[in-house]
């Protein structure tokens, strides 16, 4: 009885082990603007990685030679996914998750860069490029 104890406990450690250490691993999801200023567009894109890898990779995928500047990202904010905020500002899309800044989008891209946001919002919000707009 005594082995089968040891056992048990032995395998129960190991599940718990297991399960803490998927707990630790969890992904958060990014949602971030990466800005392209030849095109007035923005790109409302998803991650699970590091959000400056991401869009460098996108940066250096582009053939277009435009120049893209990552703005903001957005983190455990209460959206179920990146389709949230392309519904959002749907009558903004171009094609696929590229949006023209213009209205409500431009409104809250340029709440969010300067800052203008709640306090409690304000822990969820990395900003990359505080000027995003040349004139």
């Amino acid at each position: 009885m005594a082995e089968d104890n040891k056992e048990f406990d032995s395998k129960f450690e190991g599940y718990t082990k297991k399960i803490s250490k998927l707990q630790k691993i969890k992904r958060v999801r990014k949602f971030y603007f990466l800005y392209c200023p030849h095109t007035n567009r923005v790109k409302i894109g998803r991650t699970d990685i590091n959000v400056k890898k991401r869009t460098d990779g996108i940066k250096s995928q582009a053939s277009n030679g435009a120049e893209y500047r990552l703005l903001f990202s957005l983190e455990n904010f209460n959206l179920k996914g990146e389709s949230d905020l392309h519904r959002i500002f749907k009558e903004m899309r171009v094609h696929g998750e590229w949006f023209e800044v213009r209205g409500d989008l431009q409104e809250f891209i340029e709440r969010v860069c300067d800052n203008q946001i709640s306090e409690e919002s304000k822990h969820n919000v990395v900003i990359y490029e505080q000027c995003w707009k040349t004139n």
